[in-house]
């Protein structure tokens, strides 16, 4: 029984083969040979040869696979080959030996977050990108870390976008450098000068005297935060593919802070790209607009046990109570919270280690009446203004506050929600803690009880309690007059309303004229 089923998938094999053939023998209309006759002259060619560049030498030759003026074979995934390219240099790049690093001192370590170990705690708690893509995120970091002296290297996280993602690298430079694109540059005050029109000579149209001038000014511009302050602290890179230059974000300033509370806008991939809102955003271009959007999720959602971080012991007392902190350092005493504790108290075990912005778009106060780019010679009566228009100081959660302390949202429902990464496992052995913001979907933390990260891995969207996003209203219309006084809105008169003020003006000049004549014939 078994040989005849041998027999019969025997004689159904060669059946197979031979209709194969007679495919592949036949020759298309405008061939002059059968595509079987360039195969196997394809594959006699590679077993003889052995040459390492078979492509040029052979598939292009006999003309099997079309090739494009770039020497590459034309496939579906063309532009992932060139991404593949791309991400081979990475590799290459790992070798330190290789690689000549300027301006680097002797024994210099490059100050790089372990990517891999983070990323498998975030891939317990089923966050993250994947063992591959985290180890090419480390690699394309320590490209970086490689080009400058910086003193922290850490990955951001990831902002999806409609054409291309985001990724971003938070960096810190030493003292004293990386302030080339400050916002208290030079060249960008020429730059303001020459938008303003200070040193133009048209000269103006003259004013009419007689129309009412407006009493409205202009309000002072608020001062950015210097470089290595406040939410210009850090340096941030984007990528839209690991491999590909990073790219460095400008600094933020209040203004683009403020702007970019009003308008909620999807990310398309392109920093060059012109943001169409209303109201307008001040930055103008999506790179402004996505510093901004970092600044804001890392000043709520960049947290960490308490206790890890602990302020300089240096100041006294009275420093202390005069002047807020704005500094840490690490604790290097710190022994651990357990993970029940982070998870079940996570109200009073976990802080915030990002500086808060305050409505006016900074991290510290600033009063408009210290304005830097006002003149500093003022009139008594200028002064008496100032102080009559004085702001009142803004003021908000201190560095290292409580998560408890947070706003709610969603109604009663807290800013931040903690969950274990198994609830199989005991969680004081085996499980770590993550907690995920309500605030900002998307900006997940982790801790063992000693070790912690923090990463952003959504749209850069705010959740609003409300239901929503809701456009800001238009302006009120100014009013055309002021209300009250000797100003009275009336009706406008009728015809015969008209015509009747007229005879009554008639007789009315009648009867003066009458009585100035009896009064002259008087006098004579």
């Amino acid at each position: 029984m078994s040989a005849h089923i041998k027999s019969n998938s025997a004689m159904a094999i060669p059946e197979k083969i031979k209709g194969a053939m007679d495919y592949l023998g036949t020759v298309k209309p405008g061939e002059e040979v059968c595509f079987y006759h360039n195969l196997s002259s394809l594959v006699d060619d590679v077993l003889t040869e052995r040459t390492k560049d078979n492509k040029t030498n052979t598939v292009e030759f006999h003309g099997v696979i079309p090739v494009d003026d770039d020497d590459q074979l034309l496939s579906p995934n063309h532009q992932d080959d060139n991404q593949v390219k791309n991400e081979i240099r990475l590799f290459e790049a790992a070798d330190e030996e290789n690689i000549e690093v300027p301006d680097k001192e002797e024994n210099f370590e490059l100050p790089l977050v372990d990517c891999c170990r983070t990323g498998y705690f975030f891939e317990q708690a089923g966050i993250g990108f994947g063992q591959e893509e985290t180890f090419r995120i480390f690699l394309a970091l320590k490209s970086l870390a490689m080009e400058c002296t910086f003193v922290s290297v850490r990955f951001w996280g990831k902002i999806f976008g409609v054409k291309a993602n985001y990724y971003i690298v938070e960096a810190e430079y030493r003292e004293g450098e990386g302030n080339k694109m400050s916002p208290d540059n030079d060249d960008d005050d020429e730059n303001e000068n020459e938008a303003t029109g200070g040193d133009s000579d048209i000269e103006e149209p003259k004013e009419d005297e007689r129309l009412p001038k407006p009493d409205w000014k202009e309000p002072d511009p608020i001062r950015p935060e210097d470089h290595h302050n406040g939410a210009n602290r850090y340096v941030y890179f984007v990528c839209n593919k690991l491999g590909d230059g990073w790219t460095r974000l400008p600094h933020t300033n209040p203004t683009d802070i403020v702007s970019s509370r009003h308008i909620s806008k999807l990310m398309t991939g392109d920093l060059n790209t012109t943001i169409n809102s209303y109201p307008p955003f001040s930055g103008g271009t999506e790179s402004n607009l996505l510093r901004s959007l970092i600044a804001r999720i890392s000043a709520c959602t960049q947290i960490s046990p308490t206790g890890f971080y602990q302020f300089d012991e240096e100041g006294t007392e009275e420093d202390e109570e005069e002047e807020i902190r704005d500094s840490y350092m690490v604790n290097m005493t710190f022994e651990g919270i357990p993970v029940r504790k982070l998870k079940e108290e996570y109200g009073l075990n976990w802080v915030h280690h990002s500086k808060y912005i305050l409505p006016q778009g900074r991290c510290t106060w600033w009063s408009p009446a210290h304005n830097k780019y006002r003149d500093n010679d003022f009139d008594e009566d200028e002064e008496e203004e100032e102080s009559s228009t004085h702001l009142p100081q803004e003021t908000g959660p201190q560095l290292l506050s409580s998560v408890g302390n947070d706003k709610k949202v969603r109604g009663n429902h807290l800013a931040w929600s903690a969950s274990y990464s198994s609830k199989i496992l005991p969680a004081a052995e085996n499980c770590v803690c993550v907690m995920k913001s309500n605030q900002w979907p998307g900006a997940y933390a982790f801790s063992n009880g000693k070790l912690f990260e923090n990463v952003y891995i959504g749209w850069a969207q705010k959740y609003f309690s409300n239901g929503g996003y809701s456009p800001a209203y238009p302006p009120e219309s100014f009013e055309e007059y002021l209300k009250g006084g000797d100003v009275i809105e009336l009706d406008d008169p009728t015809v015969e309303q008209e015509e009747e003020a007229k005879l009554l003006e008639e007789e009315a000049n009648k009867s003066a004229d009458e009585i100035e004549n009896v009064e002259d014939e008087d006098d004579d």
